[in-house]
């Protein structure tokens, strides 16, 4: 079965999307890259250009991660005939292995199938025990194998969320849908989350993911947004969103600015601010 890859960039570093693009080029038919206005797109240019399997789509700006996503799908459906395509973050690297694997558990009722998460950043062991395939409620974006006539019933990304949320939206509008979301153990990707770092409290070890403020006005706005567009009632979310809040504010640095880009993101997800916020933050 044919599939293609979509990887979309904003300022990459270019050793590492190399990896990236050396871990899956040879397992698909064809390689979106879909950047969003990076500062060193030449550097991109140059890496792909002379590469037939490869595509670079410039969008000029940072129109957000659901933009550049659904840009993806639309040249995948347009020009080629996969049916699958497996959704990369910029710094992830794929095992060799990846779509064979994926491509066992393909079926018309699957919406995605996803990966577990090796954090090159944080030391923590991966569940290897549980060897069965499992049925998921949600996956994030990068590493996810996702139909692409799931993607056509549900109109696709969200593109008014701009980043952040993007994931957890899509995937909840497909189990609404009927698609079923899967999470396999046979494959684990290489993915960073932020400029995560692990720090032991109390005897206790923590994970912080170090976003920028700028995320985390995104993370706290959409997550409002989300809940309400989807009239979620889901209390485990409510619960680890605000662990999430407190630990940021307990344990990462610069406490009062994480604060106002938290308490700015609720008052902007409450009055259902969409887009990209034009802020002085540094992304």
């Amino acid at each position: 079965m044919d599939c293609c890859a979509g990887i979309v960039t904003y300022n990459p570093i270019i050793d590492r999307l190399k990896r990236n693009i050396d871990g899956i080029f040879f397992q698909v038919s064809l390689l979106i890259i879909c950047d969003n206005g990076s500062a060193n797109f030449g550097d991109i240019l140059t890496l792909t250009q002379e590469n037939e399997k490869i595509v670079l789509i410039d969008n000029f700006e940072n129109k957000g991660i659901a933009y550049a996503l659904n840009r993806i799908f639309e040249y995948s459906i347009g020009h080629t005939s996969c049916e699958w395509v497996l959704t990369l973050d910029q710094d992830s690297i794929c095992p060799m292995d990846m779509i064979s694997n994926y491509l066992i558990y393909c079926g018309d009722s699957i919406g995605i199938v996803s990966p577990l998460f090796r954090d090159p950043n944080v030391e923590y062991g991966i569940n290897t025990l549980d060897e069965n395939v499992k049925s998921v409620e949600h996956c994030i974006t990068s590493g996810s194998f996702t139909s692409t006539k799931a993607w056509k019933a549900i109109g696709g990304f969200d593109e008014t969320m701009f980043i952040d949320f993007v994931d957890f939206d899509f995937c909840y509008r497909l189990k609404k849908e009927g698609y079923e979301i899967l999470q396999t153990p046979s494959v684990v990707l290489d993915h960073t989350i932020g400029t995560s770092e692990q720090k032991v409290v109390f005897g206790k070890k923590i994970i912080l993911s170090n976003h920028s403020n700028m995320r985390k006005y995104y993370i706290a706005r959409n997550y409002i947004y989300y809940r309400k567009k989807n009239k979620i009632t889901d209390v485990s979310q409510k619960v680890a969103m605000k662990k999430k809040i407190l630990k940021t504010l307990l344990f990462e640095n610069d406490r009062l600015g994480s604060l106002r880009a938290f308490l700015l993101g609720w008052i902007d997800g409450n009055r259902i601010i969409h887009g990209r916020k034009p802020f002085g933050w540094k992304s």
